[in-house]
């Protein structure tokens, strides 16, 4: 397998052959080549399974391989999916870009997406990516998914619960502990596990 045969199997009418193309996107000789390869399918291949998997590739690069200006052409597309994809599966892969890369430009465009959809699953990831990123600005837009609507909907509250955790903010402790005794097994596992992040957190700053 070489750059060539690879170049070949994105061309491909056949979706299966672009999706194998996209998984051997490191035979391609740099990483700009491959994140503009990856970028150009994420926002416009006519299938959303392959626009998907070119955005969950590109999400999973090494963050330290890529140039600023690698990550301003990411950031740009991943708005784009955000904003134009119908597919709620590639917004969430977009989001999950975003945080995954660290792209800090792009934290209000996330919170903008998750106050404007009513899908639970980009609700979802965007919760969840927001530990990842590690944006202490983050810390109080994930106190008010606790505490606004989404309150009662047991997968957001354990994604913003363990993104709590994921920051590490002392200010995390009392919220997450207010979930130790809930009613909902997950919800109170992920609060054990924020909690011991926390105090671990805690603990290792007190030492420095």
């Amino acid at each position: 397998m070489n750059a060539d045969s690879v170049k070949d199997m994105l061309a491909s009418d056949d979706l299966l052959e672009r999706i194998r193309g996209i998984n051997r996107i490191n035979e391609l000789p740099s990483t700009s080549e491959r994140v503009e390869t990856l970028i150009k399918i994420s926002t416009g291949d006519v299938n959303q399974q392959v626009r998907y998997a070119a955005v969950s590739r590109l999400s999973n690069m090494d963050r330290a391989s890529l140039s600023e200006e690698d990550k301003e052409k990411l950031l740009t597309a991943a708005r784009f999916v955000l904003v134009n994809d119908s597919e709620s599966s590639c917004q969430s892969a977009a989001a999950d870009l975003i945080a995954a890369l660290r792209l800090y430009e792009g934290f209000d465009d996330l919170v903008d997406t998750f106050n404007s959809t009513s899908d639970w699953m980009l609700k979802f990831s965007i919760a969840a990516g927001l530990g990842e990123m590690g944006d202490a600005k983050a810390f109080d837009f994930l106190v008010s998914i606790l505490d606004g609507e989404s309150s009662n909907e047991s997968l957001l509250i354990t994604a913003a619960i363990g993104s709590i955790g994921e920051l590490g903010d002392e200010r995390g402790l009392p919220i997450v502990e207010r979930y130790l005794e809930n009613e909902d097994k997950s919800v109170r596992e992920r609060a054990k596990i924020a909690r011991a992040m926390l105090l671990k957190k805690g603990a290792g700053e007190e030492s420095i």
